[in-house]
């Protein structure tokens, strides 16, 4: 007389896939083996902005995805996956997370005073407001730009002497200008 078998096991992470042994004639005692089969699992990769996955791989129940190498973003640092894919239990779709890279500028005055502001990536830093300079006028920033911002960048202001137009002057008029800078004799 054949046995009876009993509702199919359940195993997580793995499928019935029958017994190991017939057990329709039955003419001795018998142990009968619940087979399985593991569960595979897809796990997608994307990068920002994409659609399709750069990358899908199929993993058993339990088992770690490997990530793809992504491509360099200007102006953006890769800081991680959005979700963990050690152990996998079930089809997952991971993506890309990025944080927009950072730069330094540094403004330098004449006297050392320095102004420090982090901007981010293709950004613009706003120059500090500088106290007047008795003797010199203020001619602008050196050492690089501070609009659109790509890499660290010190800038230093840059002065030049005021000049002053002096006149010797006689009964008559001027007799003779001369072009002289703060603090020079005429």
């Amino acid at each position: 007389e054949p046995a009876i078998a009993p509702e199919q096991p359940t195993r997580e992470g793995y499928e019935f896939t029958g017994w190991d042994k017939a057990y329709l004639m039955v003419t001795e005692d018998m142990d009968i083996y619940a087979q399985y089969s593991i569960l595979s699992y897809q796990v997608r990769f994307f990068d920002i902005n994409s659609a399709t996955p750069v990358k899908t791989q199929t993993v058993e129940y339990l088992s770690s995805a490997s990530a793809p190498v992504l491509p360099e973003h200007e102006g953006l640092t890769f800081t991680g996956w959005d979700k963990d894919f050690s152990e996998v239990h079930q089809s997952i779709d991971v993506h890309a997370q990025y944080q927009a890279k950072t730069w330094q500028v540094t403004f330098v005055n004449y006297d050392g005073q320095k102004w420090i502001q982090t901007v981010e990536h293709n950004s613009n830093a706003v120059p500090p407001t500088l106290d007047e300079r008795i003797g010199y006028n203020f001619t602008g920033w050196i050492g690089g730009s501070y609009q659109n911002v790509t890499s660290d960048v010190t800038l230093t202001a840059q002065y030049e002497l005021k000049q002053y137009t002096v006149n010797f002057v006689d009964y008559m008029g001027v007799i003779q200008m001369q072009a002289v800078k703060y603090g020079q004799h005429a």
